[in-house]
């Protein structure tokens, strides 16, 4: 829906980037990465060019597969997974957000804390698309993260840029990330 509605996507955006504020998380821990937060437009380049969800793509071949080799009908048996998979969305979410206690793990954000709702989301670390069943709804697959966050963490590094080096992310993990 926010890839055919900018403006929606904008107010969103400005919506948590006040209510980071108003938290008193500054723009040394959550700069405005779109330059949205003081009345720029956001505008989508290149969104006629995105392909289905590779969600959508696997659950396309999943009712195909099981239209012919069944007895259902298509429409039937996209109900049928389609269902499924809303219901382990919905644990994988409720666990990730419960297991990071409801905050934004990069910026801190915690709707809660003024009644916001629906403003964190349970992202995966690795990708649906790229884990068997069992790493799909684990927990430890997953991290709770504001939009604007959720965004920037699958945002890829150039070919030409150097990638983070394993020994700061291991410290990261051991001294940021520690129980």
């Amino acid at each position: 829906m926010l890839r055919d509605e900018p403006a929606h996507f904008t107010h969103i955006y400005r919506v948590l980037m006040n209510a980071a504020r108003a938290e008193g998380i500054g723009a040394d821990r959550l700069p405005d990465f779109l330059g949205l937060e003081h009345g720029a437009e956001f505008v989508l380049l290149g969104q006629n060019e995105l392909e289905p969800s590779a969600l959508e793509n696997a659950f396309a071949d999943q009712i195909a597969k099981a239209a012919a080799e069944g007895t259902w009908t298509e429409q039937q048996t996209e109900r049928i997974l389609l269902a499924a998979a809303r219901v382990g969305q919905h644990w994988f979410a409720l666990n990730v957000l419960a297991n990071c206690r409801q905050r934004c793990v990069f910026c801190g954000l915690n709707p809660g804390s003024f009644g916001g709702r629906r403003m964190l989301v349970a992202g995966h670390i690795k990708p649906w698309k790229d884990s068997p069943p069992a790493e799909r709804l684990d927990l430890r697959n997953g991290l709770a993260v504001c939009p604007s966050h959720d965004v920037a963490f699958d945002i890829l590094l150039p070919a030409t840029a150097q990638p983070p080096a394993r020994k700061y992310l291991d410290w990261h993990g051991t001294n940021v990330f520690a129980a």
